[in-house]
């Protein structure tokens, strides 16, 4: 039975997902799902994922929601060989992947509190710059935890260096690269984009939300 990946490219989370499922190799029947006609909100996607959140996975009897979860799920059950470097079955490994998995969300929580897109689109604010102060303790803590370390969990890149990566690359929406100003952040994130599938994924999605963004506020100044 074929697995069917919800998603679209404006949500982060969804291109985190599919980096891993680009990674696996697997094989997939991709529906996008159109979160600008609230398509997520309909009857038949909340009978998949009752939040109304993309992105979501169908694999069989399984209906998976949580990107993060997802990740873990297509890891669990098509890495074979090197690829399970990607989220490592030893107990202490696996944990120190889970352990960032966990940060991530605390990371995009500050991101999104800074950008605080949805509020933009949906009820006519603009960027929260009181919130720029947090998101840059966070970094900095960031940059600390992550060390001298070529990616998080050491020298192989897992499922976190994606999730965190996409999250931190969320800041570009704003046109100020906040994460430039931390040494070490910014080289991880150089070397994530290094990664071949990594733009190429990544990018469209993040290029076109900016433009929505942009258009958005500045209809406001018309």
């Amino acid at each position: 039975m074929t697995v069917k990946f919800y998603f679209n490219d404006l949500s982060p989370p969804s291109r985190s997902v599919m980096m891993v499922i680009r990674e696996l190799g697997v094989a997939c029947e991709v529906k996008d799902v159109d979160m600008m006609t609230r398509q997520q909100k309909t009857p038949e996607f909340l009978r998949i994922n009752p939040r109304g959140r993309v992105p979501a996975l169908v694999d069989g009897d399984w209906q998976i929601s949580e990107s993060q979860a997802i990740a873990c799920y297509l890891c669990n059950k098509f890495a074979k060989g090197a690829k399970t470097s990607l989220y490592p079955t030893g107990p202490g490994p696996r944990a120190m992947v889970d352990m960032w998995l966990y940060r991530s969300v605390w990371i995009n929580n500050l991101v999104e509190a800074y950008l605080n897109t949805h509020r933009i689109l949906f009820h006519n604010e603009t960027m929260n710059d009181d919130a720029l102060h947090e998101l840059k303790e966070g970094l900095r803590i960031f940059g600390k935890w992550l060390g001298n370390s070529l990616y998080l969990t050491g020298n192989n890149v897992t499922i976190a260096d994606y999730f965190n990566a996409v999250a931190i690359l969320h800041l570009d929406q704003s046109g100020r690269k906040v994460y430039h100003e931390f040494p070490r952040l910014k080289e991880w994130i150089s070397r994530m984009r290094s990664i071949s599938l990594f733009d190429e994924i990544n990018q469209p999605g993040s290029d076109k939300l900016t433009k929505i963004i942009q258009d958005t506020l500045a209809k406001r100044t018309e």
